[in-house]
Formats: C-alpha cells, sequence, structure tokens
C-alpha cells in the first residue's frame, strides 16, 4: 500500500492542559471517519459541508452497532472545520477537530478516528504529503519547520519568507541566468 492511500491523523496542537486542541486528519477517509462521530447542531452531516466551512456540535461515542442519530456519550463540543481536496494543505480532503485541549480528551478522539482504521501520522507527514502532492517545494517544506523552530523574529522572518516562496522563485531565476 502507497503511503498516500492511508488516511492518517494527528494531534496538531502540543497535548497539554489548555483551553484549545486541534486534531487533524488527511486522506480520502478523513471527512466519512469524522461523521461518524461527529454530530453537528445544524448539519446532517459533515460530508455534505461545503469546503473552508466550520461547524458546530459534538463528539459522540455511540454503542457499537448504533448510528450516531442514536444517543451515545458526550466526548466533547467541537469545531469542525472542514477541507476539500485538492484545495487544502495536503491537497486531500482535511478535517480538524478543535476540541478542548485536555490531553485526555484529545487521546479520546484520536482513539475514536484510530479505530476507524485511520492510522497515527508520522512526524511531519502533513508537510510530506503537501510535497510530494506538489503544493509546496522542498524549501516551503524546510521552511515549515524553521517557522516553528524560530527563536527570534529575525528567524521567523526568513523562515516565512522562504514559505512564500521568494527564496525558491530567486533561485528558479539564478538557474535561468546559469543556463
Amino acid at each position: 500500500m502507497c503511503i498516500r492511500d492511508s488516511t492518517i491523523a494527528a494531534i496538531a496542537t502540543f497535548p497539554s492542559k489548555s483551553a484549545l486542541g486541534i486534531i487533524k486528519i488527511s486522506g480520502r477517509k478523513a471527512i466519512p471517519a469524522v461523521s461518524k462521530i461527529f454530530k453537528a447542531a445544524r448539519l446532517k452531516n459533515i460530508k455534505d459541508a461545503k469546503t473552508f466551512t466550520i461547524h458546530y456540535g459534538w463528539i459522540i461515542e455511540k454503542e457499537k452497532g448504533k448510528r450516531i442519530k442514536d444517543k451515545g456519550q458526550v466526548i466533547d463540543e467541537v469545531l469542525v472545520s472542514v477541507m476539500k481536496g485538492p484545495n487544502s494543505y495536503t491537497r486531500e480532503d482535511v478535517a480538524e477537530i478543535s476540541s478542548h485541549g485536555g490531553t485526555v480528551v484529545l487521546n479520546k478522539i484520536l482513539s475514536m478516528l484510530l479505530n476507524q482504521g485511520i492510522r497515527l501520522a508520522l512526524p511531519g507527514e502533513f508537510t510530506y504529503r503537501a510535497l510530494i502532492s506538489g503544493r509546496i517545494d522542498l524549501m516551503q517544506a524546510e521552511s515549515i519547520l524553521g517557522i516553528v523552530e524560530a527563536k527570534t523574529e529575525d528567524s521567523l522572518g526568513i523562515a516565512s519568507s522562504q514559505l512564500t516562496g521568494k527564496v525558491s522563485l530567486r533561485l528558479r531565476d539564478l538557474r535561468e541566468k546559469l543556463k
């Protein structure tokens, strides 16, 4: 199986006691998997959501064999963002669940997704998927790590200029001149 054939999920925020935590899911099964655990307040089914929309509702743990409409245990009150490929970070369907930030709740929601056959993302795998899909180039992929690890505003400025593609464009121009 190709690495891109799988759907991946990970806690995207630092797992600690905090007000908010985000779980990111990317791949063909991202939105269908979320639809199995998310009950929206207004939308009938998250699979029908338009791209670049956010939906309020609850993560529900239901008993085996029951549908999401049936009563279940409320795990958390959440917002779910829907970004359909190819217009997402990875160019795949992406969903992000914004929940409260405790480690227990984040791990519970992640576990519910993993129990559906979604696998835990490797470190940097979302960016790797953006790279191999052609959404970003290698310089931009490296800049993301630079942004995350920036310790000064100067280092942040350098990394963010790489992210915009300015460095890659300059290198392409130089390459053309050398030819």
